[in-house]
Protein backbone atom coordinates (compact mmCIF):
# COMPACT_ATOMS: atom_id res chain seq x y z
CA UNK A 1 0.00 0.00 0.00
CA UNK A 2 1.64 3.75 -0.49
CA UNK A 3 3.22 4.76 2.27
CA UNK A 4 4.35 0.93 3.35
CA UNK A 5 6.78 -1.77 2.56
CA UNK A 6 5.70 -2.46 -1.22
CA UNK A 7 5.76 -6.21 -0.61
CA UNK A 8 3.04 -6.11 2.48
CA UNK A 9 0.31 -4.87 -0.40
CA UNK A 10 -1.46 -7.69 -1.68
CA UNK A 11 -4.03 -6.71 -4.74
CA UNK A 12 -7.40 -7.64 -3.99
CA UNK A 13 -11.12 -6.47 -4.36
CA UNK A 14 -11.21 -5.84 -0.54
CA UNK A 15 -7.78 -3.44 -1.12
CA UNK A 16 -8.20 -2.51 -4.95
CA UNK A 17 -9.95 0.81 -4.05
CA UNK A 18 -8.42 2.01 -1.22
CA UNK A 19 -4.93 1.58 -2.91
CA UNK A 20 -6.23 3.62 -5.96
CA UNK A 21 -7.46 6.78 -3.57
CA UNK A 22 -4.05 6.40 -1.59
CA UNK A 23 -2.29 6.28 -5.07
CA UNK A 24 -4.02 9.32 -6.21
CA UNK A 25 -5.24 7.24 -9.05
CA UNK A 26 -9.13 8.31 -8.32
CA UNK A 27 -10.88 11.27 -6.46
CA UNK A 28 -10.60 10.45 -2.06
CA UNK A 29 -14.99 10.37 -2.83
CA UNK A 30 -14.59 8.88 -6.24
CA UNK A 31 -17.04 5.92 -6.87
CA UNK A 32 -15.56 2.33 -6.94
CA UNK A 33 -16.70 -1.29 -6.41
CA UNK A 34 -14.05 -3.85 -7.08
CA UNK A 35 -14.31 -7.15 -8.08
CA UNK A 36 -11.52 -10.19 -8.21
CA UNK A 37 -11.44 -11.38 -11.36
CA UNK A 38 -9.43 -14.43 -10.64
CA UNK A 39 -6.38 -13.91 -12.52
CA UNK A 40 -5.35 -18.12 -13.25
CA UNK A 41 -1.54 -18.97 -11.44
CA UNK A 42 0.44 -16.12 -11.87
CA UNK A 43 -1.18 -12.96 -11.35
CA UNK A 44 -4.06 -11.18 -8.52
CA UNK A 45 -6.50 -9.66 -11.04
CA UNK A 46 -9.27 -7.25 -9.81
CA UNK A 47 -11.83 -5.37 -12.24
CA UNK A 48 -12.50 -1.79 -10.56
CA UNK A 49 -15.64 0.40 -12.00
CA UNK A 50 -16.91 3.59 -11.02
CA UNK A 51 -16.38 7.09 -12.15
CA UNK A 52 -13.24 6.41 -13.58
CA UNK A 53 -15.02 3.73 -15.97
CA UNK A 54 -14.31 0.28 -15.73
CA UNK A 55 -10.27 -0.95 -15.12
CA UNK A 56 -8.17 -4.03 -14.76
CA UNK A 57 -5.69 -3.81 -12.29
CA UNK A 58 -3.34 -6.81 -12.01
CA UNK A 59 -0.43 -7.35 -9.71
CA UNK A 60 2.10 -10.24 -10.41
CA UNK A 61 2.26 -12.99 -7.84
CA UNK A 62 5.78 -14.25 -6.34
CA UNK A 63 4.96 -17.69 -5.89
CA UNK A 64 1.91 -18.75 -7.91
CA UNK A 65 -1.19 -20.73 -7.26
CA UNK A 66 -0.23 -24.22 -8.17
CA UNK A 67 0.05 -27.11 -5.61
CA UNK A 68 4.04 -27.64 -6.29
CA UNK A 69 5.92 -24.77 -5.55
CA UNK A 70 6.39 -22.22 -7.99
CA UNK A 71 8.35 -18.65 -7.38
CA UNK A 72 9.17 -16.37 -10.46
CA UNK A 73 9.97 -12.33 -10.35
CA UNK A 74 7.30 -10.67 -9.76
CA UNK A 75 8.79 -7.54 -11.41
CA UNK A 76 7.59 -9.19 -14.41
CA UNK A 77 4.78 -6.15 -14.68
CA UNK A 78 6.92 -4.53 -16.04
CA UNK A 79 7.40 -6.33 -19.07
CA UNK A 80 4.01 -6.72 -19.81
CA UNK A 81 3.86 -2.72 -19.78
CA UNK A 82 6.88 -2.71 -21.82
CA UNK A 83 5.01 -5.27 -24.45
CA UNK A 84 1.44 -3.28 -24.81
CA UNK A 85 3.71 -0.26 -25.81
CA UNK A 86 5.66 -2.01 -28.58
CA UNK A 87 2.77 -3.60 -29.38
CA UNK A 88 0.86 -1.03 -29.80
CA UNK A 89 3.27 -0.25 -32.55
CA UNK A 90 3.64 -3.19 -34.09
CA UNK A 91 -0.28 -4.47 -34.36
CA UNK A 92 -3.30 -2.38 -35.80
CA UNK A 93 -5.16 -0.60 -33.76
CA UNK A 94 -8.35 -2.23 -31.80
CA UNK A 95 -6.45 -5.63 -30.73
CA UNK A 96 -5.00 -4.34 -27.12
CA UNK A 97 -5.77 -2.92 -24.08
CA UNK A 98 -4.97 0.79 -23.07
CA UNK A 99 -1.99 0.56 -20.61
CA UNK A 100 -3.38 3.29 -17.69
CA UNK A 101 -0.43 3.36 -15.51
CA UNK A 102 2.43 1.17 -14.04
CA UNK A 103 3.41 0.67 -10.88
CA UNK A 104 6.76 -0.99 -10.31
CA UNK A 105 6.95 -0.90 -6.35
CA UNK A 106 3.62 -2.81 -6.06
CA UNK A 107 4.25 -5.26 -9.38
CA UNK A 108 1.60 -3.76 -10.50
CA UNK A 109 -0.23 -1.81 -13.54
CA UNK A 110 -3.67 -1.25 -14.78
CA UNK A 111 -5.39 -1.45 -18.29
CA UNK A 112 -8.75 -0.59 -19.81
CA UNK A 113 -11.03 -3.07 -19.32
CA UNK A 114 -13.32 -4.57 -22.06
CA UNK A 115 -17.04 -4.65 -22.00
CA UNK A 116 -18.60 -6.87 -19.42
CA UNK A 117 -19.50 -10.31 -20.52
CA UNK A 118 -16.93 -10.25 -23.46
CA UNK A 119 -15.81 -14.01 -23.54
CA UNK A 120 -12.37 -15.30 -24.13
CA UNK A 121 -11.63 -17.64 -26.82
CA UNK A 122 -10.91 -20.28 -24.81
CA UNK A 123 -14.80 -20.27 -23.57
CA UNK A 124 -16.01 -20.45 -27.01
CA UNK A 125 -13.70 -23.36 -27.95
CA UNK A 126 -14.99 -24.65 -24.90
CA UNK A 127 -18.68 -24.41 -25.14
CA UNK A 128 -18.57 -26.02 -28.28
CA UNK A 129 -18.08 -23.89 -31.11
CA UNK A 130 -14.86 -23.01 -33.85
CA UNK A 131 -14.77 -19.64 -34.73
CA UNK A 132 -12.71 -20.10 -37.64
CA UNK A 133 -12.44 -16.33 -38.30
CA UNK A 134 -11.15 -15.64 -35.19
CA UNK A 135 -8.80 -18.50 -34.91
CA UNK A 136 -7.65 -16.92 -38.48
CA UNK A 137 -6.85 -13.83 -36.98
CA UNK A 138 -5.40 -15.41 -34.30
CA UNK A 139 -2.29 -16.36 -36.41
CA UNK A 140 -2.51 -13.27 -38.30
CA UNK A 141 -1.65 -11.30 -35.41
CA UNK A 142 1.15 -13.29 -34.27
CA UNK A 143 2.40 -13.60 -37.67
CA UNK A 144 2.23 -9.66 -37.47
CA UNK A 145 4.36 -8.71 -34.79
CA UNK A 146 6.62 -11.60 -35.43
CA UNK A 147 7.90 -9.42 -39.06
CA UNK A 148 7.63 -5.86 -37.51
CA UNK A 149 10.11 -7.15 -34.34
CA UNK A 150 13.16 -8.50 -35.65
CA UNK A 151 15.15 -5.84 -35.07
CA UNK A 152 18.46 -4.51 -32.74
CA UNK A 153 15.76 -2.58 -30.74
CA UNK A 154 13.38 -4.75 -29.89
CA UNK A 155 16.15 -7.23 -28.98
CA UNK A 156 17.42 -4.75 -26.28
CA UNK A 157 14.25 -4.43 -25.10
CA UNK A 158 13.31 -8.03 -24.42
CA UNK A 159 16.76 -8.84 -23.53
CA UNK A 160 15.71 -10.75 -20.22
CA UNK A 161 14.97 -14.27 -20.65
CA UNK A 162 14.76 -15.26 -16.65
CA UNK A 163 10.63 -14.68 -16.22
CA UNK A 164 10.52 -17.31 -19.49
CA UNK A 165 13.16 -19.47 -17.62
CA UNK A 166 10.66 -19.60 -14.49
CA UNK A 167 7.72 -19.54 -16.41
CA UNK A 168 7.80 -22.03 -18.84
CA UNK A 169 11.22 -23.72 -19.42
CA UNK A 170 11.47 -24.61 -16.02
CA UNK A 171 7.90 -25.15 -14.94
CA UNK A 172 7.35 -26.73 -18.01
CA UNK A 173 10.01 -28.23 -20.16
CA UNK A 174 12.34 -29.26 -17.27
CA UNK A 175 9.44 -30.78 -15.47
CA UNK A 176 8.14 -32.66 -17.63
CA UNK A 177 11.29 -33.86 -18.90
CA UNK A 178 11.84 -35.36 -15.35
CA UNK A 179 8.86 -37.27 -15.23
CA UNK A 180 9.65 -38.61 -18.73
CA UNK A 181 13.35 -39.59 -18.32
CA UNK A 182 13.69 -41.28 -21.90
CA UNK A 183 12.53 -38.43 -24.14
CA UNK A 184 14.75 -35.88 -21.28
CA UNK A 185 17.87 -35.11 -23.54
CA UNK A 186 15.44 -34.25 -26.39
CA UNK A 187 13.14 -31.99 -24.23
CA UNK A 188 15.86 -30.43 -22.94
CA UNK A 189 17.62 -29.21 -25.90
CA UNK A 190 14.75 -28.03 -27.47
CA UNK A 191 14.40 -25.98 -23.97
CA UNK A 192 17.59 -24.72 -24.66
CA UNK A 193 16.77 -23.59 -28.04
CA UNK A 194 14.00 -21.96 -27.19
CA UNK A 195 16.52 -19.81 -25.12
CA UNK A 196 19.12 -19.80 -27.71
CA UNK A 197 17.36 -19.30 -31.32
CA UNK A 198 16.51 -15.45 -30.44
CA UNK A 199 15.14 -13.63 -33.57
CA UNK A 200 11.30 -12.03 -32.70
CA UNK A 201 9.19 -10.87 -30.04
CA UNK A 202 7.69 -13.98 -28.08
CA UNK A 203 4.36 -13.75 -26.10
CA UNK A 204 5.32 -16.24 -23.75
CA UNK A 205 1.26 -16.88 -23.22
CA UNK A 206 0.00 -16.58 -26.60
CA UNK A 207 -3.58 -18.46 -25.85
CA UNK A 208 -7.39 -19.05 -26.30
CA UNK A 209 -7.62 -17.81 -22.59
CA UNK A 210 -5.69 -14.81 -23.67
CA UNK A 211 -7.65 -13.82 -26.14
CA UNK A 212 -10.91 -11.92 -25.68
CA UNK A 213 -13.67 -12.48 -29.05
CA UNK A 214 -14.68 -8.32 -29.07
CA UNK A 215 -16.82 -7.05 -31.64
CA UNK A 216 -14.10 -5.95 -33.70
CA UNK A 217 -11.95 -8.71 -33.58
CA UNK A 218 -9.71 -10.53 -31.01
CA UNK A 219 -8.23 -8.85 -27.79
CA UNK A 220 -4.26 -9.78 -26.53
CA UNK A 221 -3.95 -10.07 -23.41
CA UNK A 222 -1.27 -10.78 -20.48
CA UNK A 223 2.46 -10.47 -21.83
CA UNK A 224 4.25 -10.84 -18.61
CA UNK A 225 6.85 -13.32 -20.00
CA UNK A 226 7.72 -11.34 -23.51
CA UNK A 227 10.84 -11.48 -24.16
CA UNK A 228 13.07 -11.52 -27.61
CA UNK A 229 13.38 -15.40 -28.28
CA UNK A 230 12.28 -18.15 -30.34
CA UNK A 231 9.62 -17.95 -33.45
CA UNK A 232 8.66 -20.94 -32.76
CA UNK A 233 7.21 -21.15 -29.39
CA UNK A 234 4.19 -18.97 -29.29
CA UNK A 235 2.63 -20.89 -32.38
CA UNK A 236 3.29 -23.88 -30.36
CA UNK A 237 2.01 -22.81 -27.28
CA UNK A 238 -1.08 -21.47 -29.41
CA UNK A 239 -1.55 -25.09 -31.31
CA UNK A 240 -1.39 -26.81 -28.10
CA UNK A 241 -4.00 -25.46 -26.52
CA UNK A 242 -5.99 -26.51 -30.05
CA UNK A 243 -4.68 -30.32 -30.05
CA UNK A 244 -5.86 -30.93 -26.52
CA UNK A 245 -9.03 -29.49 -27.09
CA UNK A 246 -9.36 -31.83 -29.97
CA UNK A 247 -8.98 -35.14 -27.10
CA UNK A 248 -11.08 -32.82 -24.49
CA UNK A 249 -13.83 -32.66 -27.08
CA UNK A 250 -13.93 -35.55 -29.70
CA UNK A 251 -17.17 -34.44 -30.97
CA UNK A 252 -15.77 -30.98 -32.57
CA UNK A 253 -12.38 -32.49 -33.49
CA UNK A 254 -12.56 -32.26 -36.98
CA UNK A 255 -13.20 -28.58 -36.93
CA UNK A 256 -10.53 -27.94 -33.93
CA UNK A 257 -8.27 -29.50 -37.12
CA UNK A 258 -9.70 -26.74 -39.55
CA UNK A 259 -9.13 -24.30 -37.11
CA UNK A 260 -5.66 -24.97 -36.36
CA UNK A 261 -5.19 -25.25 -40.02
CA UNK A 262 -6.65 -21.95 -40.30
CA UNK A 263 -4.68 -20.40 -37.55
CA UNK A 264 -1.56 -21.72 -39.31
CA UNK A 265 -1.84 -20.52 -43.14
CA UNK A 266 -2.87 -16.93 -41.46
CA UNK A 267 0.36 -16.74 -39.52
CA UNK A 268 2.49 -18.17 -42.05
CA UNK A 269 1.21 -15.82 -44.64
CA UNK A 270 1.43 -12.92 -42.06
CA UNK A 271 4.98 -13.56 -40.88
CA UNK A 272 6.74 -13.93 -43.93
CA UNK A 273 9.04 -16.91 -42.92
CA UNK A 274 11.06 -18.15 -45.95
CA UNK A 275 12.06 -21.99 -44.64
CA UNK A 276 8.02 -22.83 -44.03
CA UNK A 277 9.21 -26.32 -44.44
CA UNK A 278 11.95 -26.36 -41.06
CA UNK A 279 9.97 -24.00 -39.14
CA UNK A 280 6.84 -26.35 -39.36
CA UNK A 281 9.80 -28.68 -37.74
CA UNK A 282 10.52 -26.45 -35.00
CA UNK A 283 7.01 -25.71 -34.01
CA UNK A 284 6.55 -30.03 -34.07
CA UNK A 285 9.45 -29.96 -31.24
CA UNK A 286 8.14 -27.30 -29.15
CA UNK A 287 4.56 -28.62 -29.62
CA UNK A 288 5.87 -32.60 -28.03
CA UNK A 289 7.31 -30.64 -25.26
CA UNK A 290 4.35 -28.76 -24.64
CA UNK A 291 1.92 -31.18 -24.86
CA UNK A 292 3.59 -33.09 -21.77
CA UNK A 293 4.14 -30.30 -20.20
CA UNK A 294 0.16 -29.79 -19.69
CA UNK A 295 -0.29 -33.35 -17.86
CA UNK A 296 3.08 -33.44 -16.30
CA UNK A 297 4.41 -30.00 -15.83
CA UNK A 298 3.72 -27.31 -12.73
CA UNK A 299 0.60 -26.22 -14.55
CA UNK A 300 -1.60 -29.39 -16.06
CA UNK A 301 -4.51 -27.69 -17.99
CA UNK A 302 -7.12 -27.80 -15.31
CA UNK A 303 -10.32 -29.50 -17.14
CA UNK A 304 -8.55 -32.14 -18.78
CA UNK A 305 -9.91 -34.32 -15.37
CA UNK A 306 -10.10 -37.16 -17.17
CA UNK A 307 -7.39 -39.92 -16.60
CA UNK A 308 -7.90 -41.41 -20.06
CA UNK A 309 -8.06 -38.04 -22.16
CA UNK A 310 -4.77 -36.96 -19.95
CA UNK A 311 -3.15 -40.48 -21.10
CA UNK A 312 -4.11 -39.25 -24.29
CA UNK A 313 -2.43 -35.91 -24.53
CA UNK A 314 0.30 -37.92 -23.25
CA UNK A 315 1.08 -40.36 -25.50
CA UNK A 316 -0.01 -37.55 -28.89
CA UNK A 317 3.20 -35.74 -27.01
CA UNK A 318 5.25 -38.36 -26.82
CA UNK A 319 4.62 -39.84 -30.29
CA UNK A 320 5.48 -36.34 -31.75
CA UNK A 321 9.12 -36.46 -29.99
CA UNK A 322 9.63 -40.25 -31.28
CA UNK A 323 8.83 -39.07 -34.81
CA UNK A 324 5.35 -40.31 -34.86
CA UNK A 325 4.21 -37.49 -37.16
CA UNK A 326 6.44 -35.51 -39.48
CA UNK A 327 3.93 -32.65 -40.02
CA UNK A 328 0.91 -30.43 -38.15
CA UNK A 329 -2.20 -32.23 -40.25
CA UNK A 330 -0.71 -35.74 -39.27
CA UNK A 331 -0.21 -34.65 -35.61
CA UNK A 332 -3.86 -33.28 -35.60
CA UNK A 333 -5.15 -36.06 -37.53
CA UNK A 334 -3.72 -38.29 -34.69
CA UNK A 335 -5.69 -35.64 -31.48
CA UNK A 336 -9.15 -36.48 -32.35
Amino acid sequence: MPGGKPDDFELTAATACAYLREAGRIGSAAACRASDLGGGVSCAVVLVEGSMGRWVLKQALPRLRVAAPWLADARRSGIEARCLDWLSRLLPPGHLPDLLFEDDAHHLLAVSAAPAGTPTLKEVLLSGRVPHEALAEAGTLLGRYQAGSQTVEVARVFDDLEPFRQLRISAYYETAAAVHEDLSPAMRAIAASAQQLRVCLVHGDYSPKNMLMLSHGLWLLDFEVAHFGCRAFDPAFFLNHLAIKCVHLPAIAPELRQGAADFWAAYQAASGWADAQALEQEVLRHLGCLLLARVDGKSPVEYLVDPAKREAVRRLGRGVLQGKWSNLPELFAAAG
